[in-house]
This record gives C-alpha cells, sequence and structure tokens, in this order.
C-alpha cells in the first residue's frame, strides 16, 4: 500500500440498520489498511486511508459517498441568525480540492443533507447559496447547480457539520434495479444483493483472491465475489441450483467463477482463506437426518476449520434465533464482528464475521 494517507468520511446509509457500519469497518481497516479516527452512528465513519484504495471503496454496498479532506464542525441545531456565524466559520479552510476528487473541475454545486433536526428545510436552499458564494470565491470555479464537474457536501446533523468533496459510492436503489428478479434463474429466499455484497466485504477478501460460498443456492454471493474482483467457487447440493447459478454467472459476463455440486459437510477442497455464505435454515433443512439447520451449520463449521488458515475468515447471515443456538467456539471459530438486520416483523438477520480461535 501508498504512503500517502488521505482522510475520508465515509456516509452510510442505514436502510440496512448497522450492516453498513460494519461493511465500512472492514474496509478501513482490513481492505484498505487504513485507520479509523470517530464513528457517528446517524452518520457514519471518520478514517485515514491510502489515497490509493479511494479507487476500491466503489466496492462498498452501503456507503452512500466518500467525502475527502472533511471538515468536521461541532454545531447546535441551525437556525437563520446563526447561518452568518456558521459561514464565518468555514473562512478559515482553503477547500482546495483533491486531486482524487476530480483533477480538471470546472464547476461545482453544494448539497446541504439534512439529518435529524440539524437544519430546518426552509434554510437548505439559504446555506446552500452562502456556501456556495464563499467557496466560489476560495477556488475560483463557477457555479453549475444542474451539471456540476464536483460536489461539495454539507453534512448537517442536530451537533455536528461535515463539510468535503464527495465521491459518489454506491446507491441502494440501482442494487434493487439489478436484483434477482432480472437474472435467468430466480427462486423463492433468494439473498438481497445488497446483503450479498455485504457478506463478500466483510470477509475482507482483496481482488484476485478466491471466495467459496458453500451454499451457493442461484449464485448470487458468487456473483457480488466476482463483480469486486474475487475469484469465485461455489457449491450446492440441489442440481437444479448449481445449474442455475452456472446460468447466472454465465449472463453476468463473470468467466472468474466455478459452481461444483457437493455436500457442504464433505467440502471437496483443501484450502480456502474466505467463506461469504447465506446458509439454508427451512424447517426441511437435512443433515445426518436431522431436520436442523444448526446442525448443518455446525458440521459445516467444523469442516471448513480443517480446511482454513489460521488467517482465515468467515462472513455468515441467519435468522438470529438459529444463529444464537450455534457453538462456533466448538467448531474453532471466535466471533471477530457482528451485526444485525430487521428483515420483518419479528425477524432479524444477524450477520457474524468469524475467524480461527
Amino acid at each position: 500500500m501508498s504512503d500517502t494517507m488521505i482522510d475520508v468520511f465515509f456516509k452510510i446509509s442505514f436502510r440496512y440498520d448497522d450492516l453498513g457500519m460494519l461493511e465500512a469497518r472492514v474496509f478501513i481497516e482490513d481492505i484498505a489498511e487504513g485507520k479509523i479516527r470517530q464513528e457517528w452512528d446517524s452518520l457514519g465513519i471518520g478514517a485515514s486511508i491510502p489515497q490509493e484504495s479511494i479507487a476500491s471503496a466503489k466496492r462498498l454496498a452501503l456507503t452512500q459517498r466518500l467525502l475527502v479532506s472533511p471538515v468536521f464542525l461541532k454545531e447546535p441545531p441551525l437556525q437563520e441568525r446563526m447561518i452568518e456565524s456558521f459561514i464565518s466559520k468555514l473562512h478559515e479552510y482553503s477547500f482546495t480540492i483533491p486531486k482524487v476528487v476530480r483533477n480538471h473541475a470546472s464547476s461545482f454545486r453544494v448539497r446541504v443533507k439534512r439529518h435529524g433536526h440539524g437544519v430546518p428545510k426552509r434554510l437548505t436552499p439559504l446555506l446552500e447559496r452562502q456556501v456556495g458564494a464563499l467557496v466560489k470565491k476560495k477556488i475560483g470555479l463557477r457555479v453549475n447547480l444542474q451539471n456540476p464537474d464536483i460536489v461539495l457536501y454539507v453534512e448537517y446533523s442536530k451537533d455536528l457539520a461535515i463539510i468535503g468533496w464527495g465521491i459518489p459510492v454506491s446507491s441502494v436503489y440501482e442494487y434493487e434495479k439489478t436484483g434477482p428478479k432480472t437474472r435467468p434463474f430466480f427462486g423463492v429466499g433468494v439473498l438481497d444483493p445488497v446483503v450479498a455484497r455485504v457478506l463478500v466485504n466483510l470477509t475482507g477478501i482483496k481482488k484476485s483472491e478466491v471466495l467459496l460460498d458453500p451454499f451457493c443456492g442461484m449464485g448470487g454471493i458468487l456473483i457480488e465475489a466476482g463483480k469486486v474482483g474475487s475469484f469465485a467457487i461455489g457449491g450446492d447440493i440441489s442440481r437444479h441450483k448449481v445449474y442455475g447459478a452456472r446460468i447466472n454467472l454465465k449472463s453476468e459476463g463473470l468467466p472468474n467463477s466455478e459452481v461444483v455440486r457437493h455436500d457442504a459437510v464433505h467440502l471437496p477442497f483443501r484450502r480456502i482463506s474466505y467463506v461469504a455464505t447465506d446458509p439454508p435454515y427451512a424447517i426441511g433443512t437435512k443433515v445426518f437426518g436431522e431436520k436442523s439447520a444448526e446442525k448443518l451449520v455446525e458440521n459445516f463449521l467444523s469442516k471448513a476449520r480443517e480446511m482454513m488458515n489460521d488467517k482465515g475468515r468467515i462472513a455468515m447471515a441467519l435468522p438470529d434465533y438459529i444463529f444464537e443456538k450455534i457453538n462456533v467456539g466448538k467448531a474453532g471459530f471466535k466471533i471477530l464482528h457482528e451485526g444485525k438486520q430487521k428483515v420483518h416483523g419479528g425477524l432479524h438477520r444477524l450477520v457474524r464475521v468469524l475467524s480461527v480461535a
């Protein structure tokens, strides 16, 4: 990694509860090899990361944008009479445009994003005009409200304002447009592509490394692994699903993938460092004659420990009422990270990252 570090704020989407914060933490510390500076539960994470890793942040599913070289100001909820004071504080900052944002920008605009009760809606246009006028004088670019080259964001919460040049990362809505229903093979219970991407990222896998999904179903996790540049290997006990996964991967144009038919407790692999999976948990799930999803997962983990090196990781999603019954320590693993997402009603998905104990 490069020694050139850059300060960045990760603006997180909380549409999937705390999975976005968890995904960003793993990216910062394990994939980018950076350092977390501070976290804000309702906003995101401030960090220092190698400049060259900015581009790879595009792999994140639940980070909406990065703010590069951010300014952090402790501010109370903004009222009209306070705008002049707020603008005066910004005079001491240069707002120099980092090269990673855009080398040859000729226009910009300011976008105020309201979080909680930080800024009344009626004041948003006024604040954007005032900040825009100040920054225009400092950097000499023209304002373009319709199609700017770059955007300066003001993320304003009830007690904090974060100002920085934005780099768009991902949109949950774009994932939904290209979801499982648009693929040649689709079935009931297919994993949301957002969660599939999060699971891949939580392993900490880097480009060109190998990821296994031993319960691959129709290949959703494998597709997301392929899209981040990993070599994806999948397996399933169902011939129909193996066939469907192969077709789906081919339709996505992902040649770096392989799908085989296997029993997850008799894995035909010798050395795997990264596993991302969403095991089946229906009532009829069988292993050695028992109707138990817990038994299936426990047997898989015991087998996985035999083939994983000491730095291996498993990112797994299961309903909380199932996952909490599974003794991962007995299989030789420990819980490294944990996140929870409400699915519907009283059902919550528990996502855990396991490392070798």
